[in-house]
Parts: structure tokens; C-alpha cells; sequence
């Protein structure tokens, strides 16, 4: 691992940014008020719930989302510099974002981030929000399964990393709110 001021190189273009989302508690409060959540469908592994589009808060979500957006940017940017990327160009359009939670129990097996196994500008965005859980950890895997890095979330900390790097989430104890965006480098 590889930590600068205030990020940390988990390995390869895996970098956290600690605590660069500074108004996370609005998105938590918005999500306990939500009324329309569906456990995901993206992994047959999965204990996870999402927060639909057509819920009842979707308009107050895009306008939190839009409220952190100068925080985003300041990392975002920061990742373009560290690789040469342009990340902020397609991350600055509205880009589709899921509010997620684990529920205690919640995980979710080793995948890749929309099925993608190889590096085709695909990359994974990941807002933690809140604290208060136990357990919960990211681990990126090798073509083999075995662990290359492990990274403990904490509230306000932006992830972002290449969709083809293999990923798991270890089951927690407590409520996990995150958010999760994809963003397309060939858009």
C-alpha cells in the first residue's frame, strides 16, 4: 500500500480517499425515510439491498448526490492525476448511482463490478456513509482468489477502482450505507 496526504493505494488503481465526502448524514437519513428497497440482483452471493430509482425519495437523493459533488471531484481529480485518467470527465455527468445497504448479515461474494473481467474503461465508485458496524471489509482478489488487498470502510471515504478487479465484502454486523456508481471512460 501506497498512502499519500489523504488517500491510500490499496494496490494497482484500487485507491481510497479517506474522508473526502464531508455531508454523508443526509443520505442516511433519506434512506431510513425510503420506502422502496429491493434486495440486489447483481451477484447469486449477494445479502444486499438497493434503493430504487422510483422510491420515494429519489429527487431528495439526486439532490444530496449533487451536494457532494464538489468533494468528488476534489478526489476524482486527484485519481486522474495519479494515473493519467480521465475519470472526471464522465464522473462530473449525471452518472447512475445506487444507494445500497447491508442489513446485519449483508455481503457479498468475490465479482467483478458489471460482469466485466477485462480493463475497458470501466470504473467502480464507492461513497461509504456511515460508520456504527462491525466487520464489513473489502477484500480485492488475484485470478486465484487469494487476497491482495483489505480495506476496512470508514464514513466518507470515496473508493474507486478499475470494475474488472475482483472484489468481495465480508458480512457485517450493523447497518452498511454506501453508495455505488459506474462510470464508462469510452462514453
Amino acid at each position: 500500500m501506497i498512502s499519500g496526504t489523504n488517500y491510500t493505494i490499496l494496490f494497482g488503481k484500487a485507491v481510497v480517499f479517506h474522508r473526502a465526502i464531508t455531508r454523508t448524514d443526509a443520505f442516511i437519513e433519506a434512506a431510513y425515510d425510503a420506502d422502496n428497497w429491493e434486495l440486489s440482483a447483481w451477484n447469486a452471493g449477494t445479502v444486499m439491498e438497493e434503493l430504487r430509482a422510483e422510491s420515494n425519495i429519489d429527487l431528495k437523493l439526486n439532490a444530496l448526490f449533487d451536494s457532494v459533488s464538489e468533494d468528488r471531484a476534489k478526489a476524482i481529480s486527484q485519481y486522474d492525476e495519479l494515473f493519467g485518467t480521465e475519470l472526471l470527465r464522465v464522473a462530473d455527468r449525471k452518472s447512475s448511482y445506487y444507494v445500497s445497504r447491508y442489513l446485519d448479515g449483508g455481503f457479498i461474494d468475490s465479482h467483478q463490478d458489471e460482469g466485466i473481467k477485462e480493463d475497458n474503461g470501466f470504473y467502480t465508485e464507492i461513497i461509504y456513509l456511515n460508520d456504527g458496524y462491525k466487520g464489513g471489509e473489502l477484500t480485492f482478489l488475484d485470478s486465484n482468489g487469494e487476497p491482495l488487498a483489505r480495506y476496512k470502510p470508514e464514513m466518507g471515504d470515496l473508493l474507486v477502482f478499475p470494475c474488472y478487479y475482483t472484489h468481495s465484502a465480508e458480512a457485517c454486523i450493523g447497518t452498511k450505507f454506501f453508495t455505488i456508481s459506474i462510470h464508462n471512460l469510452n462514453s
